[in-house]
């Protein structure tokens, strides 16, 4: 069947050239002349369209040569780095099968050990307090200080093979490693004394190794305790802030529901995971516009920018937004950085195309009427064009923002840390509870955020 193909294609094709060198016999000379000069033209523009497509090629050849070099890199000498990191929370899965080691300090004293009852139930001790809360941190409501530093050692067993086989077949855990520091207890004592009620820091160095031998800093906290303090611990006046910015902007409805809002979430036990997603979504945001506002404004003045910002611009909305977190994972590692990274990525499409939109909707009358006056093209950018865009652009703002928050809890897969988190816990755990309400705490920040940028777009337009 297949040879019968071929021999149908070289008869059309020998039938075609029979009938363009009969054809060709017939013309004039000029006729022949110009048929060449046709076909030159034809073949020089088929030569372009191959050139085009053979950069094409090598340009995405290149990228995934490129990028299949660097993911090689990345497995021989960074995947440590990955793994080890604190950010990782796969690290704490460890936990099921080993008992969580002891940190010391040079001379052998424990800063902070694991308590195992009798019914198994496990209890994290600091026998010296509040005099090492800051160096050592603790290890409920997250981890802080060596207790996050040195996550992955207090978390792996280096015990005997035969001794792991024996406890795996009894379903005992087997003892985490000991992380000693170059810390002194009693220098350490010594330095908390003399600070007294005074706020400040204490650190004292080793000169000629450079190795912490104290760390001091007050205010203190006591680690033995941060679980059942954390809500004292962790409150701010953000709360406050945020009501009376959403009360003056859209009304006091808003400001009640936002009051509410925030309260529900601080009675969840999520205040600090939800400051921590603000705060990922406010400074992605503003680097979003940063971006996005020039790049939308040269858009709406040149065709050849709008050009090749447009297919980008597509291809950055129809991309899945989990892809956004390889590249960032690849160049940046694990941790609040690459979730940020991606997030900016991810919101920064709605910006760039609405700002576009907004200054070409501008009435071409008032264009030339201002440039009439004689208007420049700054004046007539700042005083005509971005006022009558705005709401178009506060628009792009709150869309910006919104993609924001979405990404960031996607971001909590590699260790963004906030809501995200919470919500990525309940799922990989089963424990729809805790993934309800982390839910609900996105939900009520992310009505909070839009009706207060409603707001500003709303005042705008009134004006």
């Amino acid at each position: 069947m297949r040879e019968g193909r071929k021999n149908g294609y070289e008869q059309r094709e020998a039938d075609r050239r029979m009938r363009q060198d009969i054809k060709r016999q017939n013309m004039t000379r000029k006729e022949r002349k110009e048929a060449k000069k046709r076909e030159k033209k034809r073949l020089k523009a088929k030569r372009a369209r191959n050139k085009e497509f053979a950069r094409v090629t090598y340009v995405f050849v290149g990228l995934f040569l490129v990028l299949l070099g660097y993911i090689g890199y990345f497995q021989v000498k960074k995947s440590q780095d990955i793994i080890r990191s604190p950010y990782n929370a796969r690290q704490n899965s460890n936990a099921k099968r080993v008992t969580r080691g002891t940190i010391v300090d040079k001379n052998g004293n424990v800063l902070a050990k694991t308590d195992t009852a009798a019914d198994g139930s496990e209890t994290r001790e600091y026998p010296y307090g509040n005099a090492f809360a800051h160096v050592v941190g603790y290890n409920v409501q997250g981890k802080s200080g060596i207790e996050s530093l040195g996550n992955y050692d207090l978390l792996t067993s280096d015990e005997n093979f035969l001794i792991k086989l024996k406890n795996e077949f009894q379903d005992k855990k087997n003892m985490g490693n000991t992380v000693v520091t170059t810390l002194d207890a009693d220098l350490q004592e010594a330095a908390y004394q003399a600070l007294g009620d005074k706020k400040g820091a204490v650190v004292a160095m080793e000169p000629k190794t450079g190795k912490i031998l104290a760390m001091v800093s007050k205010p203190d906290f006591d680690p033995n305790t941060v679980e059942e303090n954390w809500n004292s611990l962790s409150s701010d006046t953000n709360s406050v802030l945020l009501t009376l910015l959403a009360w003056y902007k859209s009304g006091k409805g808003v400001g009640v529901f936002t009051v509410f809002g925030l309260l529900l979430i601080w009675s969840m036990g999520f205040w600090n995971e939800t400051m921590q997603t603000l705060a990922l979504v406010l400074s992605s945001t503003i680097i979003a516009l940063i971006i996005g506002l020039p790049l939308g404004i040269w858009s709406a003045n040149s065709q050849r920018c709008d050009k090749i910002l447009h297919p980008i611009l597509d291809l950055m909305q129809t991309m899945p937004a989990f892809v956004y977190l390889i590249p960032a994972v690849l160049f940046f590692g694990l941790g609040t950085v690459p979730g940020a990274f991606a997030t900016i990525i991810f919101a920064t499409p709605p910006v760039v195309r609405l700002t576009s939109l907004g200054i070409k909707q501008v009435p071409k009358n008032v264009v030339e009427a201002s440039r009439s006056f004689g208007a420049t093209p700054t004046q007539l950018l700042f005083k005509v064009q971005l006022p009558l865009a705005l709401p178009t652009i506060m628009t792009g703002i709150n869309q910006t923002i919104l993609m924001s928050l979405s990404m960031v809890v996607i971001a909590a897969m590699i260790a963004a840390g906030g809501l995200g988190e919470i919500v990525l816990k309940g799922i990989t755990q089963m424990k729809i509870g805790l993934g309800f309400e982390g839910g609900i705490a996105v939900v009520i920040l992310a009505i909070i955020l839009d009706r207060i940028t409603q707001g500003f777009g709303k005042q705008k337009k009134g004006k």
